[in-house]
């Protein structure tokens, strides 16, 4: 794979864990902690560890969300 071709992926996988954050937020709002938390559970239970490390970055990246909006 190209640099450029890795690279679009991984802008493509970023913005892809930002839409799943801000679809949390939306959906469960002040409850999105517990939705994720509970999506990590689900997959470490079903030994899924591409699932636990995709919630995992969607965990991340929804902290950062709620982080930003207490800045603002």
């Amino acid at each position: 794979m190209a640099v450029e071709e890795r690279r679009r992926a991984m802008i493509d996988r970023d913005r892809e864990l930002w839409g799943i954050a801000l679809n949390v937020e939306h959906r469960h709002g002040s409850e999105g902690p517990m939705f994720i938390a509970g999506m990590i559970g689900k997959a470490t239970m079903k030994g899924d560890p591409v699932g636990v490390a995709l919630w995992r970055e969607v965990a991340a990246r929804f902290g950062q969300l709620v982080a930003a909006s207490n800045v603002a």
